[in-house]
């Protein structure tokens, strides 16, 4: 399988190897090939996270350019494709990636540069990519949110969040749509977990043969040490995401419940060769504890993403009542855990016939059919959607406190329904009287 490279290919100006013009026009000669070679070897040598894959590297290159495959290559782009799709074949990393350059500005550099006052605005408009946050039935905490957005920037949101579920027994974080970012976000959201000083992440780095290493510190507000955590995955889940999941994972401090995630853990730096007008953005550090890249991070319970979410406050709830010894609470719980249960089952609507539920009910109370949904409505704004969950039985879509169970006579017709509130085996009963 060959690697589709993407060359950001701009208009060169002057350099000193290979002189002045058009890379369009630049004569390519056995020289000069031999230099951009040399030079992108020598790279790898010096900074690869796999010394031992640079070998590789520089073996495979050396024996191409000995036997002249690129000898009848007159375009710089086309060199440069042609070597980048050379050197995947050999070590097979999507993280490496060469860029043709316009002048002495890298990417390196542009990345340094801060946020843009625009930018700012239309990330805040974003909410920091916090985009979803509640409690659920059972007192858990739900919270999606779709990058590791810089503390800079997103520390108010992301600490205004954690407040939000502090008195939570349980919190599901969702990453299933989170493609990582800031390692300081992932510093930041992990302090919450822990009451003791604990590593985040370590990278070790064979250039130097050095270790990286990030911290939890102190924050502000409650720490929730003690509150069930359950984080869903995804094949999108990558990087900083990946890095926050493996450390809560490794730490037994979550369940990670949904799909193996993409394998993004190697961190990368750019080194720029304006001689050769040439960018590499390069792997150089790799996880020090357990190295997921190309591999991700294995789920504690595997599931379909589209499930996970269903199976997470399944989970959570089952957890809170094994480890809860008030039986008011528990009862309570285990309420909340069979409407979840039966609720989330493949019951399809159409496979009930609904008709025959709709009517007027006590005084003022009716059962409408509209879109192929069953609404109980009462009065002029008081209409909520019921969705099926037993035999004659249906849930609030917007609570679980509720349960609509209807009553059938001896024929078989429904005549009424019982209305329970939780905790409730009979509920107050309203006869049918009308359509």
């Amino acid at each position: 399988m060959k690697k589709i490279t993407l060359l950001i290919c701009t208009i060169l100006i002057p350099f000193l190897s290979f002189g002045q013009g058009n890379y369009n026009n630049i004569e390519l000669d056995n020289a000069k090939i031999e230099t951009v070679v040399n030079t992108i070897i020598n790279s790898f040598e010096k900074h690869y996270v796999y010394p031992e894959k640079a070998k590789i590297i520089k073996e495979g290159l050396l024996d191409n350019l000995k036997t002249g495959q690129y000898n009848d290559i007159y375009e710089y782009e086309e060199l440069i494709e042609k070597i980048d799709s050379d050197i995947y074949d050999l070590v097979e990393d999507y993280h490496i990636g060469f860029s043709i350059i316009k002048n002495s500005e890298s990417n390196k550099n542009k990345n340094k540069i801060s946020l843009t006052s625009e930018k700012v605005v239309q990330l805040a408009k974003k909410n920091y990519y916090f985009k979803n946050i509640e409690i659920l039935s059972g007192n858990i905490g739900y919270l999606r949110f779709d990058r590791f957005s810089d503390p800079k920037y997103a520390g108010e949101t992301a600490i205004a969040a954690m407040e939000y579920l502090s008195n939570t027994d349980a919190i599901i974080l969702d990453l299933r749509y989170n493609f990582g970012g800031h390692g300081t976000m992932v510093d930041l959201l992990s302090s919450y977990f822990f009451e003791e000083p604990t590593i985040t992440s370590s990278l070790y780095f064979p250039e130097t043969d050095s270790l990286g290493q990030s911290w939890t510190h102190e924050v502000s507000g409650k720490i929730l040490s003690d509150t069930k955590l359950y984080i869903l995955t995804s094949i999108q889940t990558a990087s900083a995401a990946e890095s926050f999941s493996s450390m809560m994972q490794r730490n037994k401090r979550a369940k990670i419940i949904g799909e193996r995630t993409k394998g993004a853990a190697h961190w990368r730096e750019y080194y720029y060769y304006p001689d050769i007008m040439l960018e590499i953005k390069m792997p150089i550090g790799r996880p020090f504890f357990k190295d997921w890249e190309g591999k991700g991070i294995q789920p504690d319970i595997e599931i379909y993403e589209y499930l996970a979410y269903r199976k997470a406050y399944i989970t959570a709830l089952s957890d809170l009542i094994d480890s809860n010894e008030d039986s008011k609470k528990i009862e309570e719980l285990e309420w909340y855990l069979l409407i979840a249960e039966k609720k989330y089952q493949d019951l399809l609507q159409n496979t009930v016939v609904l008709d025959e539920y709709v009517g007027v009910y006590g005084k003022d109370q009716q059962i409408i059919l509209r879109d192929n949904y069953l609404f109980w409505h009462q009065g002029i704004n008081e209409e909520f959607v019921l969705l099926p969950f037993d035999e004659d039985s249906f849930v609030f879509s917007d609570s679980e406190d509720y349960i609509v169970q209807f009553v059938r006579d001896e024929s078989n017709q429904v005549n009424g329904y019982k209305l329970l509130m939780i905790g409730e085996k009979d509920g107050t009963t309203r006869s049918k009287h009308g359509i």
